[in-house]
């Protein structure tokens, strides 16, 4: 199939921006990736941020001046695309630090009594200091609505008419391991349901994601056991994407954005697959962290849209409110009061 000329010249754009920004999306996620440990005072990135340094981090707004007018125009309409909220804005210190504990205070309001009124008063005052933000934060408190009330959960198979090319994803959210570091069945059942998406859509990349959880065998990740039992079950090696670093939901999101952002630009889709009492909250903090780092560095923003649940419950999680809480905090850099959430003291 021939590619139109407007077409190649949006898809090099779109390649060319989303290397770009990587540099600068680290300089934000990497607060919260736990494969940035501290040695004796300095900061020792993980191999896989260090690998990121090959990009430069050179202007957006940077034009080979040899561009011909239709690129330029082709690159306006891509960037465009990119950027649904007005651009943030030069604050200084103090109204940065109002922002953020608007956004914080706005988060444990919804978390507490999710039908408040709050919720308006926060996003107006957000709104009136900078209206970027004002306007991010406004879809993620809808969506987060949406998410809880009204998400269609969809069990044991992928619907029908999703993309049936490479710009899907489909993404296994991990759960913990036994202490000896072997899976438990409630993720062997992700697996088994994921198995099957992955049949349905062929050409669907499959990103399993999950860090060390085991207590005596901390050596051992989650995403690897996952690609290593889907790969035993039959799935093609070169569809498979591994996020083997993050510990909770949170993470799981600001991770696995920042691999398909730097190498699988032709992603741009995201089916959720993981337990059915997870798909809301699991779905809710990927959509989030796509657009808060969109909007922050402006990249292209990834999107969830559909899901595949494995059917169980868990009492250790009944109350998911509380995680995805929590996991809202993780986002925007309150780690103390995401552990408050996550252990219940919230």
């Amino acid at each position: 199939m021939k590619i139109s000329k407007m077409k190649r010249i949006r898809m090099q754009k779109n390649r060319k921006r989303r290397t770009i920004a990587v540099s600068v999306l680290f300089l934000t996620v990497t607060l919260l990736l736990p494969g940035c440990r501290k040695t004796e005072g300095n900061t020792e990135l993980s191999s896989e941020i260090r690998d990121l340094n090959r990009y430069e981090d050179t202007s957006l707004q940077t034009r080979d001046s040899s561009e011909t007018e239709e690129e330029k125009e082709s690159g306006a309409e891509e960037y465009d695309r990119v950027s649904q909220w007005p651009a943030p804005t030069e604050l200084d210190e103090e109204t940065k630090m109002l922002t953020h504990n608007l956004i914080k205070d706005m988060i444990a309001s919804y978390g507490a009594e999710p039908k408040s009124e709050m919720t308006e008063n926060y996003l107006g005052q957000l709104e009136a200091l900078d209206p970027g933000q004002g306007a991010l934060w406004r879809d993620i408190m809808n969506y987060w609505t949406y998410a809880n009330d009204e998400m269609e959960v969809n069990i044991d198979e992928l619907p029908d008419n999703l993309p049936e090319d490479d710009s899907l994803c489909i993404m296994i959210l991990g759960f913990e391991l036994y202490d000896n570091g072997e899976m438990q069945p409630e993720l062997i059942g992700r697996l088994k349901v994921a198995l099957e998406a992955a049949k349905k859509y062929p050409n669907a990349y499959i990103l399993c994601t999950g860090g060390g959880t085991s207590l005596s065998n901390p050596n051992v990740t989650e995403a690897d056991l996952m690609g290593e039992w889907l790969i035993s079950h039959g799935l093609e090696e070169d569809r498979l994407i591994i996020e083997n670093k993050s510990m909770t939901t949170a993470e799981n999101a600001l991770n696995s954005y920042a691999i398909i952002l730097s190498d699988y630009p032709q992603i741009d889709s995201v089916a959720v697959l993981s337990s059915s009492y997870h798909i809301a909250w699991g779905s809710l903090l990927l959509e989030s962290s796509f657009m808060k780092a969109a909007y922050e560095n402006r990249t292209p923003q990834l999107h969830v849209i559909s899901n595949c649940a494995y059917s169980c419950t868990n009492a250790k999680y009944s109350d998911t409110l509380r995680f995805e809480t929590g996991g809202m905090m993780q986002l925007i850099g309150e780690e103390y009061l995401a552990m408050l959430y996550y252990s219940g003291q919230k």
